[in-house]
């Protein structure tokens, strides 16, 4: 079926080529926002770079009429903060919509194959765990075979050892050696990163793999005490449970402070 040709006045078509290349989204996006910001503000911007100059005319605070200015830029900047997230909120909504519909679509898509994949590791995993027992078991019983086959033979060593030789005995014709009976071969280690190619082509190799599992939160916090995530993630939440009235935390010093708010 031929292609029908690209018609500039149908929106359903894609339009490339010439005459059609679009801006950078980050150019598209700041346009965007100064169009939400400046709509019903057109003095958006100088408003804003005002703002950000007040902390330089603020040296200190000495009387409370000082006190109730820097309240009002306190609610100007908080002002001005919401109006900014007002404007990121309706350009970011389409495409946000569009990202989440992507992602629905592609968890959808994925979760299922994902199950579908663990199962069948988790069946690979106990076929390799079970090889590994089974190799382990034959190493095991080959060398304690061999062991007993040793014992045996220092057994016989020290009989034959102890019979009296033909000089002793000279009435006693010589004996031949007894035949040495053949020994066992001892097994070899077991072997390790093996390695299965199938038919179509693919290598299946064995890795060891160290798995943690956490049972003893309190024993094991001392191994990852240092991590600064691990710090960050304490400190909100021991401020989480001090702002809904915790009054004591072992370890932890809570200090009752004044904090200016601006309304």
């Amino acid at each position: 079926m031929p292609q029908r040709p690209l018609d500039p006045a149908d929106s359903s078509q894609p339009q490339y080529g010439m005459g059609h290349n679009e801006p950078p989204i980050a150019d598209q996006i700041k346009a965007q926002m100064d169009e939400h910001l400046t709509e019903d503000r057109p003095d958006f911007y100088l408003r804003y770079q005002e703002a950000l100059e007040t902390p330089k005319r603020i040296q200190e605070i000495k009387t409370k009429k000082q006190l109730g200015d820097a309240g009002d830029f306190i609610r100007l900047g908080k002002a001005i903060i919401q109006h900014i997230g007002d404007a990121k909120r309706a350009v970011k909504q389409p495409h946000a919509d569009r990202a989440s519909a992507c992602d629905a679509r592609h968890n959808e898509l994925v979760d299922p194959m994902q199950d579908a994949l663990d199962e069948v590791q988790q069946k690979m995993n106990e076929f390799v765990a079970a090889d590994e027992q089974r190799a382990r078991e034959k190493e095991e019983k080959r060398n304690a075979d061999l062991a007993r086959q040793r014992e045996a033979e220092k057994a016989e060593e020290k009989t034959e050892a102890s019979r009296p030789s033909p000089a002793e005995d000279e009435s006693s014709s010589p004996t031949p050696p007894p035949a040495r009976k053949p020994g066992i071969v001892a097994a070899a280690p077991v072997r390790r990163n093996r390695k299965v190619r199938s038919d179509a082509g693919t290598t299946v190799s064995t890795q060891d793999a160290r798995i943690a599992e956490i049972y003893d939160y309190a024993a094991a916090f001392p191994q990852v005490m240092n991590d600064p995530r691990v710090r960050e993630a304490m400190q909100n939440a021991i401020q989480k449970q001090v702002n809904a009235g915790v009054p004591q935390i072992p370890g932890v010093t809570i200090t009752e402070a004044k904090k200016a708010v601006a309304r």
